[in-house]
């Protein structure tokens, strides 16, 4: 029951986290008013976003289905209603925005892509547990490299809803694409082992139906690019996935040699965030105290990629402490090496940012950065106190203790 329950925190945590998410994207700009005589409600919108609505909650769908553990079932009629609730909320609060319509098709897609997203579950649960290939407990966040991969794709939403006009941020997302081919090719590396084709095959294909999700907002105007870059990132999965696997000691853990190799394309993305569109620095330095870029009625792009520079810390927060929980070294030195990190690197970001002839270094901007890379730490502390009970309810149950190895994911 133990085990059940600290696992039960883990889903919980990231399907609220999702749904978070989810509810900021569709209610921005937070522009609410109070409806006048007309209110704008309509049946139908169009193809396009019909598509884009069953695409938005897939994600969710499958984590509900995730959370439900011992009461969920392959036809998810849970998660089909859960959609349509969650989807009504939404829409009843677009009553009170300005310049948005109340579609009652988008409750019936949102509800579409929930069901959708659990059958999908239902379905790779059934197909890993069948083949015997390490079950499906590597779709939970019992490891946290998964967890990296269920973070990125509301980073890839906001990527999408914040390019603007700079068309060239739109390559970013691929960077995001090729960190998380990379992760989910070593976790069948590693965890998997299988080295069948079809199966291997399969996997690709998740990573690439993972992908899209993650691009979908961009799919309309940049369709050509982003079939290319799904491609790609399924390529990358297979041909991580088909190395042979090394002959470790039983001590190895290859998610941190797995998390320094994605820094390679995660750092250069956060940077091109933080800077984009790239210029000549000018020889005078600007500073203000509030957010840089933003002005007084920002319009929706400043929102998503103040959001999007936030969520990057967040994540990198995360990663940073998964990596330096692994130091030989005391809690209190782990802590303090992990604070001045998170405190040190937006610090010099902003300086520099100061250079920028569109920008300016900014006090909020930088506590906001610190307050997201706790955050993310916050996420992983929290998932592996719950990965801990589980593994000594395991130890207990076996009649034996783990070691501090095994103790940390």
């Amino acid at each position: 029951m133990q085990e059940k329950n600290a696992s039960q925190v883990l889903n919980n945590l990231l399907f609220w986290y999702m749904s978070a998410i989810t509810l900021l994207l569709t209610l921005i700009p937070f522009r609410f008013v109070i409806p006048d005589e007309h209110i704008k409600v309509a049946l139908w919108s169009n193809l396009q976003d019909a598509l884009m609505n069953i695409a938005l909650f897939i994600p969710l769908g499958f984590l509900f289905q995730l959370t439900r553990r011992e009461k969920r079932n392959d036809w998810a009629f849970g998660a089909l209603v859960f959609g349509l609730l969650f989807s009504s909320g939404i829409e009843i609060t677009q009553l009170f925005i300005e310049k948005r319509c109340t579609t009652f098709l988008d409750v019936l897609t949102n509800g579409a892509g929930a069901w959708l997203g659990a059958l999908g579950y239902a379905i790779v649960r059934r197909f890993f547990a069948g083949r015997q290939a390490a079950n499906y407990r590597i779709l939970a966040i019992d490891l946290p490299l998964m967890n990296i991969i269920y973070l990125m794709i509301p980073l890839m939403w906001i990527n999408s809803m914040a390019i603007g006009r700079q068309q060239q941020r739109l390559w970013l997302i691929f960077l995001l694409g090729i960190s998380g081919a990379i992760i989910l090719g070593e976790i069948y590396r590693r965890e998997i082992r299988k080295r069948e084709p079809l199966l291997m095959l399969a996997f690709a294909c998740t990573a690439m139906l993972w992908f899209a999700i993650g691009s979908m907002f961009s799919v309309a105007e940049r369709t050509r690019e982003i079939l290319l870059m799904t491609t790609f990132v399924g390529c990358i999965t297979l041909v991580t996935a088909m190395r042979q696997p090394l002959r470790q000691s039983a001590n190895f853990r290859y998610e941190i040699a797995t998390l320094r190799l994605i820094l390679i394309f995660f750092v250069p993305y956060l940077l091109l965030v933080f800077f984009s569109p790239l210029a000549i620095p000018e020889a005078k330095w600007d500073f203000v105290f509030g957010i840089s870029g933003i002005p007084n009625k920002p319009p929706n792009v400043s929102i998503f990629r103040l959001l999007e520079y936030l969520a990057g810390f967040s994540l990198l927060g995360y990663m940073l402490s998964q990596i330096v929980a692994r130091y030989e070294t005391s809690l209190f030195w782990k802590k303090f090496n992990l604070a001045v990190l998170i405190f040190w690197i937006p610090g010099i970001l902003e300086i520099v940012r100061g250079f920028h002839p569109q920008y300016e270094t900014s006090a909020l901007g930088y506590a906001f950065a610190i307050a997201a890379g706790f955050a993310g730490s916050l996420i992983y502390r929290l998932q592996l106190g719950s990965i801990r009970r589980i593994l000594i309810h395991r130890s207990q149950n076996l009649s034996e203790s783990p070691t501090p190895e095994q103790s940390i994911p």
